[in-house]
């Protein structure tokens, strides 16, 4: 593999230079940029399959040396000591968001990552999609007070606390009030790509449209609804969401 390195501070470069030398012999290091302008050319010229990218270069911020790109046939790992852009990296559809003093542990999780995915073949992905797809059509049994019922998980939108009971949405509409905790529900169904963005909601990842940073951060649903996104568990949720993309 080859990867790419734009950073403006050179003992953070040097750093993850030795990272990547001393744990990964196969991947080669073949250019290192550190500003928007010298780092779209070194891109562009290399064809990296990996790119180590700071966002606050000498020139500005490296969102704009992703747009500029014709060239984007790359895994993405952020290195930065700023969380507050974690929403747009992710936007960005980055494999990791490495925050600086990073550790070769940090750095060494997300290429990890990369070598996980470019290890799947489009077979591979076809079986692998075909038993989530299997999992996530599971059914759940939940007490009403009209007694239990049974519902498809992929058609739960998510679940809200409401007092000692939570409300669970439903793809047809429809509002159904159980007798659980949302903890409760949440614990059957955490294998069922559920997240909790907030301590009142239990959302299935399957039916976001759009993250936002605006307005504090907030998760739109594909029903519209607008759900919050607790600063606390931003990190732990972009994570879980990135997992099913």
């Amino acid at each position: 593999m080859k990867a790419v390195i734009i950073e403006n501070e050179r003992p953070a470069l040097q750093l993850l230079q030795s990272i990547i030398s001393d744990f990964y012999a196969k991947i080669d290091v073949v250019a290192d940029a550190a500003t928007i302008e010298s780092g779209v050319s070194v891109i562009e010229k290399e064809k990296p399959d990996i790119v180590f990218l700071d966002i606050e270069l000498d020139d500005g911020k490296s969102f704009e040396l992703l747009k500029r790109l014709s060239f984007k046939e790359f895994y993405l790992i952020f290195t930065t000591a700023y969380s507050d852009f974690a929403l747009q990296a992710f936007d960005h559809n980055a494999i990791d968001y490495v925050l600086k003093p990073y550790t070769p542990k940090h750095i060494v999780r997300a290429i990890n990552r990369v070598i996980e995915r470019d290890l799947k073949s489009s077979s591979f992905k076809e079986l692998e999609k075909a038993i989530n797809t299997n999992q996530s059509r599971q059914h759940i049994q939940l007490s009403t007070k009209e007694g239990i019922k049974i519902f498809d998980k992929q058609d739960i939108i998510y679940c809200e606390a409401h007092q000692a009971y939570c409300k669970v949405i439903l793809t047809d509409e429809k509002t159904v009030l159980i007798s659980k905790s949302l903890a409760a529900v949440e614990s059957l169904l955490k294998e069922a790509y559920f997240s909790r963005p907030h301590t009142k909601y239990l959302v299935n990842l399957t039916h976001i449209a759009e993250v936002s940073n605006a307005d504090g951060g907030y998760i739109l649903l594909k029903n519209g609804q607008q759900i919050p996104l607790s600063r606390r568990k931003k990190a732990a949720f972009m994570e879980e969401l990135r997992a099913v993309l």
